[in-house]
């Protein structure tokens, strides 16, 4: 659990409300008081579906009073941004010997004038700081840098699976290649009762994609356990047009290379399947 000193205002700025009772006031930073807004989880973790409204918590053996739930958050890298307290910053400082803040929130009055705000806000810090231990970072900056380690984590997934689909459909052909030589004698027969190419090439190009859907539905049933599992820690969801997605490229690589196979079984001569050992 993480807490949060905060000015009164930091609900104006971060667009983050609440969904019971209040903010802290510009009254509660006066009097230093011992009040608390606290995160779902918080709420969750403590009051479980009780109303917190007016009920304590202890922190620092001090007991605070709860005046109000943020709304809900989610995750950010793992992080749960929804088990926080958040108590004001005056009584931060006096109740936990706080000497700086960590971070500001400040907005900006119109996007054009964010470059001019950032070097006027670097331009005042450097005034009380001996060294530049600082950065200022817009949300624009922050959503870049998000984006591109996004991008370099999809292009890595992308690479495992494209590895992965190639290394399993080879699997599959050396199977049906195999399962083709054992069943010589079996495709001799049918050819001999009737069946035509057509007829063979169909039924192993099935045979094929079954066993390509196999390890496909393995793999979403995999997924899904470990998104479940993942869920503990992180917001997540699972998207049915992905699994839909998963069987389709599943069936693909089972016609992809269950092809040669296919062909193989279809091309052979009745009579001599008929005498294979």
């Amino acid at each position: 659990m993480t807490i949060n000193g905060i000015e009164d205002n930091l609900d104006e700025i971060s667009g983050i409300g609440v969904v019971e009772g209040r903010t802290i006031s510009k009254s509660d930073m006066a009097g230093s008081k011992l009040v608390a807004v606290i995160g779902q989880t918080v709420k969750k973790n403590l009051f479980d579906d009780l109303s917190p409204i007016g009920k304590t918590i202890t922190l620092k053996n001090k007991k605070f009073e709860v005046i109000g739930v943020t709304e809900k958050q989610g995750a950010v890298f793992g992080v749960d941004q929804d088990n926080e307290v958040n108590i004001p910053l005056n009584t931060a400082r006096q109740r936990f010997q706080i000497d700086r803040p960590n971070f500001f929130f400040i907005k900006v009055d119109d996007p054009k004038n964010i470059d001019s705000a950032k070097r006027g806000i670097e331009k005042v810090i450097r005034q009380f700081l001996d060294k530049e231990d600082f950065s200022v970072v817009s949300q624009e900056q922050s959503l870049e840098f998000i984006g591109n380690i996004l991008g370099v984590l999809a292009t890595a997934l992308g690479g495992i699976a494209a590895i992965s689909l190639l290394v399993g459909g080879v699997g599959i052909m050396n199977i049906m290649f195999v399962s083709v030589t054992e069943r010589t004698r079996e495709i001799g027969l049918r050819k001999a009762v009737g069946a035509n190419s057509k007829n063979i090439l169909t039924q192993f190009l099935f045979e094929a994609v079954i066993l390509s859907l196999l390890g496909g539905l393995m793999g979403v049933l995999v997924g899904i356990i470990f998104t479940t599992l993942l869920g503990n820690f992180i917001d997540t969801a699972i998207n049915p047009m992905y699994v839909i997605l998963s069987f389709a490229v599943s069936a693909a690589i089972g016609i992809i290379f269950g092809v040669a196979p296919a062909i193989k079984a279809s091309k052979m001569d009745p009579i001599t399947a008929l005498r294979y050992e």
